[in-house]
């Protein structure tokens, strides 16, 4: 891969490939936030049931199971079930709390990846860091009102789901070393497939036409999202790329208010444009750390 694909006409490529892995994202969302009444563990069966499915070609023209062989299966189970742990979350503060708001949540990771990265790498974290962590954890503060709202377990887990996420998000990162992208997903469905299965077996809820294709949506979304990230990150590098994470909360918000008619407060607002600046600051000076340093986030 040459460095032109760095230039604007693959940024922009990339971008839109971005874009669209974040709508599916929203997409997702809306389909689990449509299934009120289902149990969580058989939603996250049919997401990772049907996502699973989907890898199979990529596997199979890789070599199959030659192609599974990996030197880091405890690495890939920390941030499988880590992973699965995130949806699990997400999606019982989807049912909880406005699309926008558990959206939002997932995808404040940023904010917690400085944290994660000292505990279990144990790399350093300097003070300008904190910039966009005060201001995001400040918008956090904005969308739930703790002074005149109850924080309930939505919120809890909703929040719960971004400091998962970050965890996924380092151990993509130093599996992505040397594991390709296709292994990385097969096992991280697999996984959640075989944890899974036992659970919605065991509440398993009978379903009509219309939550059938919510159930499948949830799984060909999560697929689709993943294959479209991959895409891009084939154009533009990740750093020029994070930032656009964000839109999903966008069309979330757009989702959240033509189906459930939830509209943020003008508080909601301002804490969420606070979380996506906090969380773009963190990004983009990390980036920028781990060209120069690549040991340690300033």
């Amino acid at each position: 891969m040459t460095t032109s694909l760095h230039k604007d006409p693959h940024i922009i490529k990339g971008s839109l490939f971005a874009i669209c892995g974040y709508l599916c994202l929203a997409l997702l969302s809306a389909c689990s936030k449509g299934l009120p009444t289902f149990p969580l563990m058989q939603i996250l069966f049919f997401q990772n049931c049907i996502s699973c499915i989907l890898t199979l070609p990529k596997v199979a023209m890789g070599g199959g199971f030659k192609f599974l062989k990996t030197s880091h299966p405890y690495l890939h189970l920390v941030r499988d079930i880590a992973g699965l742990a995130c949806y699990f979350s997400f999606f019982y503060a989807i049912k909880e709390i406005p699309l926008v708001n558990a959206v939002l949540f997932v995808n404040a990771a940023p904010l917690w990846l400085p944290f994660v990265i000292y505990f279990w790498l144990r790399k350093r974290v300097f003070f300008h860091i904190w910039l966009g962590i005060f201001l995001g954890l400040i918008g956090i503060i904005l969308i739930i009102k703790p002074l005149s709202t109850p924080i309930n377990l939505g919120v809890i887990l909703g929040l719960a789901s971004g400091i998962l996420f970050s965890i996924t998000m380092v151990g993509q990162r130093t599996l992505s070393k040397t594991e390709p992208a296709s292994r990385i997903l097969f096992y991280y469905f697999f996984s959640g497939l075989l944890i899974t299965t036992p659970f919605a077996i065991a509440e398993w809820q009978p379903f009509n036409l219309m939550q059938l294709l919510l159930l499948v949506g949830t799984g060909v979304f999560m697929y689709l999202s993943q294959a479209f990230m991959i895409n891009a990150f084939t154009y533009a590098k990740a750093s020029a790329l994070s930032p656009l994470a964000y839109s999903a909360v966008i069309f979330s918000g757009i989702l959240g208010w033509l189906i459930w008619g939830h509209i943020p407060d003008w508080l909601s607002v301002g804490g969420i444009v606070l979380v996506i600046i906090g969380g773009i600051i963190t990004l983009v000076i990390e980036r920028k750390n781990e060209r120069r340093k690549g040991n340690t986030i300033r």
